[in-house]
């Protein structure tokens, strides 16, 4: 029985192949670069990806999985452009709304980040990452009850993370709101808890 990483060096051949025969096919391009990436040949990922989307420009997932690629390999001005596009093709993508902003945080673009987040709300206001990561930007900017109502939607959206549980009760504990931290705190322990018990198990 073959492994998984044969059956990806399998693939990665055949659709070498496919496009030795036949450069302009877009689809066999684009598949190479996902099976590329899912083996951490980023750089070659990269080199598909941008073949595909010399074919085929309006291809949302080439961009997507391009911008998501150069993440991963810390070239984040590159990856935010590659979002950029992605959003221009796919307004609706709140993935790739999302991604733009985690990485915008990086660069300390918190505003343009901030404005990803909501983005990434608009489209699925019941995206927990968005509202999560949302309010721990909020927290480093010290916009502290945003960061608050953010946390709380979270914990709403999510009740059984507990890192939205731990965050809010830090923050709480900062703005002296005692007892509402504790709450937050042994509930943010119960779950982490929990959870150390189930992989253990």
């Amino acid at each position: 029985m073959l492994s998984r990483m044969q059956l990806y060096e399998e693939a990665i051949s055949s659709y070498q192949k496919a496009v030795e025969l036949n450069p302009n096919k877009y689809e066999a391009w684009y598949n190479l670069g996902n099976v590329l990436g899912r083996v951490k040949r980023n750089q070659e990922a990269i080199e598909a990806y941008d073949r595909t989307i010399a074919l085929q420009p309006n291809l949302y997932e080439a961009w997507f999985n391009k911008a998501t690629t150069l993440g991963k390999m810390q070239l984040f001005p590159a990856a935010i452009a590659a979002y950029e596009m992605a959003v221009q093709l796919r307004r609706e993508s709140y993935e790739a709304w999302y991604g733009r902003g985690i990485l915008l945080e990086k660069l300390d673009r918190n505003d343009e980040a901030l404005a990803s987040f909501d983005a990434a709300i608009e489209v699925k206001p019941d995206y927990y990452e968005a509202w999560y990561s949302g309010g721990s930007l909020l927290e480093k900017l010290r916009r502290f009850d945003q960061a608050i109502i953010f946390y709380n939607r979270a914990i709403a959206l999510k009740p059984d993370k507990y890192e939205a549980w731990y965050s809010r009760g830090r923050l709480q504990a900062t703005l002296n709101q005692h007892q509402d931290a504790l709450g937050s705190l042994e509930r943010a322990l119960q779950l982490q808890h929990s959870m150390l018990q189930k992989e253990a198990s």
